[in-house]
Order: C-alpha cells, then sequence, then structure tokens
C-alpha cells in the first residue's frame, strides 16, 4: 500500500509498547504501589549505573540493527546505511538534550533524573527506527526530540492512572513508536538516494504518505491487542483455572512478591533485610526492642530508615544508600513521578546542618 517502515518501528516497538500495555492491565500494580501501605523509595530503581550500562548497550546496537536493514553495503545500500547510522545518532542527540531539560523542569531545576535521560534518549532511538533511511539528517534532530518527550510525557501519564509499568517500557515503545511512524509521513524525501518512498507532508507530498502511516498504527494496535489479549488470558486461566480471574494465573505469590521474587528463584536477599540480621544478630521471627519481628513482620525486607540507622555501624549509616532513602524531601506529593525519580538522588537543598551534615560525610 506504500506505508514505510525501515526499521520496524510498527512490528518491534509498536507492537511490543502495546503487549507491554496489556500485561501490565492484566498483571496488576505490585503490592503497595499506589496505596500508600509502602514507601514510595521501595520502588526507586535500584541501580542507576546499571540502567545507563544497559543504554550504552542499546544504544551501540540500535545503530547496528538501523543500518543493517539496508541488508548489505552493494549498490547505494552503503549510501542508505551510512544515512541511518547519522540520523539515528542525531536523534539521540536531540533526544538527550531534551531529556535533560525535561528532567530540570520537571524537578524546578534541582535535578537531572538518571531514569529521564534513560528513556528519553531510547525513545529518540524508538522514534528513529522508522524513519532513518528516509529523512534527511538534520531532521533527525526535530524527531528524537519529539520521541523523547512523547515516551516520558506518556510514562507520566500512565502513572498518574494508577497503571504499573517499572521500566516505562509503554511509553518509550508504544508511545515514541507511535511518533516515529508520523515522522515518516511529515519528513520523508523521495530524493534521497537508494530509497523508494513518496514525499512527507513537509516535502510537499500531502496527506497521502501520512494517512498510510497512520492506518499502519491503528492495524498494529489492533493486532497487538488481538493476540496479546488472547495471550495472557488464555495463559492466566491456564494456571489459575478461573476463566473469571486469570490474574491470579499470571502473578506470584503474594509471599514471593513481598519477599521478592530474587530471593525464591536466585537466593539473592534483599539488602537491608540482610543488614538488619547481621548487624542486629537476630533470628528471623526475633522481635526488636520496639516490638518489630525481624525478617518476618516486615514482608518487604525494610524496617524504616529509623531503624536501619540504629542498626548500622556509622561508616554504613553515612554511606550514599543511607542518603538516598532519608535525605531527600522534595516538595510534592508522593503520588507525583517526580517523587519516584527524585527519592534515588542525593540532594542538599535542606543544607547540611546537624545531623544531616554527619550523614552526607562519606568516608574516602
Amino acid at each position: 500500500m506504500g506505508a514505510h517502515d525501515f526499521a520496524g518501528g510498527a512490528p518491534v516497538h509498536l507492537f511490543g509498547g502495546i503487549n507491554g500495555l496489556v500485561a501490565t492491565l492484566f498483571l496488576g500494580p505490585r503490592l503497595g504501589r499506589f496505596d500508600g501501605s509502602r514507601p514510595i523509595s521501595d520502588f526507586v530503581p535500584s541501580s542507576p549505573a546499571s540502567q545507563c550500562l544497559g543504554l550504552l548497550a542499546l544504544w551501540w546496537g540500535w545503530i547496528g540493527f538501523n543500518c543493517g536493514s539496508s541488508f548489505g553495503i552493494t549498490d547505494q545500500r552503503w549510501v542508505v546505511a551510512i544515512r541511518c547510522a547519522v540520523t539515528t545518532i542525531n536523534a539521540t542527540v536531540g533526544g538527550g538534550l531534551t531529556s535533560i531539560a525535561y528532567s530540570l523542569w520537571r524537578t524546578k531545576g534541582r535535578l537531572i533524573i538518571p531514569e529521564h535521560c534513560i528513556n528519553g534518549i531510547l525513545g529518540s532511538l524508538v522514534a528513529i527506527t522508522p524513519a532513518c533511511a528516509s529523512t534527511h539528517t538534520w531532521d533527525a534532530f526535530p524527531i528524537g526530540a519529539v520521541g523523547a518527550l512523547v515516551g516520558l510525557g506518556m510514562n507520566t501519564y500512565i502513572c498518574h492512572c494508577k497503571v504499573d509499568d517499572p521500566v516505562g517500557a509503554v511509553g518509550v515503545h508504544a508511545g515514541s513508536g507511535t511518533w516515529g511512524l508520523i515522522a515518516v509521513g511529515l519528513f520523508a524525501d523521495s530524493n534521497l538516494i537508494g530509497i523508494d518512498i513518496i514525499d512527507g507532508l513537509f516535502r510537499g507530498g500531502g496527506f497521502r504518505l501520512l494517512g498510510l502511516q497512520l492506518l499502519a498504527i491503528v492495524s498494529t494496535i489492533g493486532w497487538s491487542l488481538m493476540w496479546s489479549c488472547s495471550f495472557f488470558y488464555v495463559v492466566g486461566v491456564a494456571f489459575s483455572r478461573d476463566f473469571k480471574n486469570p490474574r491470579v494465573g499470571l502473578r506470584v505469590d503474594r509471599a514471593e512478591e513481598e519477599r521478592g521474587a530474587d530471593w525464591y528463584l536466585h537466593g539473592i536477599m534483599d539488602t537491608e533485610a540482610h543488614m538488619q540480621d547481621v548487624y542486629e544478630d537476630k533470628a528471623p521471627g526475633d522481635a526488636d526492642e520496639d516490638g518489630v519481628d525481624v525478617g518476618q513482620s516486615d514482608p518487604f525486607g525494610l524496617i524504616g530508615n529509623r531503624a536501619i540507622e540504629r542498626r548500622l555501624p556509622d561508616e554504613l549509616r553515612r554511606s550514599d544508600m543511607y542518603i538516598r532513602s532519608e535525605l531527600m524531601p522534595l516538595d510534592v506529593s508522593e503520588n507525583d513521578e517526580v517523587f519516584h525519580d527524585a527519592i534515588s538522588a542525593s540532594s542538599s537543598q535542606a543544607g547540611p546542618t546537624g545531623e544531616e551534615e554527619g550523614a552526607l560525610e562519606t568516608d574516602d
């Protein structure tokens, strides 16, 4: 029909993002995610460094499969591959800068949240995927910038709708993927070497290509909804044997979720829960002086910052781990995504005075 998607914006990202949305709706939110029964700090990403390392791997790989979608370097394919590489990098420049600005805006100029930057750059990569061969290299900057904003904005919106998407996959893949397909209908240039496409709206081609791209979006969303809803329902019913409540068959047991799948599946103990046993030297089931049943009555492995502080040695109490959870009050609602993001970073807005001054010191 003439719709254009060079490297998989629709069948990979849009399809996958809609599948992710359906999965989150079938599974429901994690225990305590929105009802206030658990602190927001329980849902903060545990390792921004690992997130950035994963971003680097994806970033590098994205150049490979965008360029590799030319399926060779013979004839004029090498020109297309080079164009794909440059547009991919340029899109991430636009998306990265926009993500930094977005993070500063959300935190009123106080913080640059790693999660914002990571998902923003990923959103820009998703957005340029269908358009990397059919647009000029300078067009990639606004495509990536808008892709980052769409991904971050959609993640914020679904969070306010109490849809629990732990890694922001819905906004990055479904939102930014949709924008990338639309961008083809706007920026595509038929005069570019090695690509067979009609002009987009901004190149004087009218609305024909844009209409075909919108049709591709609607078709992909419909196809994804049909198969993903069927899949999760059948799997849920198969494990739960309950046709009215497939969610039971999809989720882990409550006890496993409360303690953590890492513990039950891999034997990886929660860090703070492990510390409380080591430094208090108590077996699970023993109550402390405050009546806290160590390791049992606190199913999430967290006994509160006050009790943690009392148990840990000074050098651990002054560590960045303690600073992040204890010294990050922001003047925003706990339901706000900014609070969720910002609590994982260190901030000196309260001023290094009194007890906080000691807590902010770190050993060399």
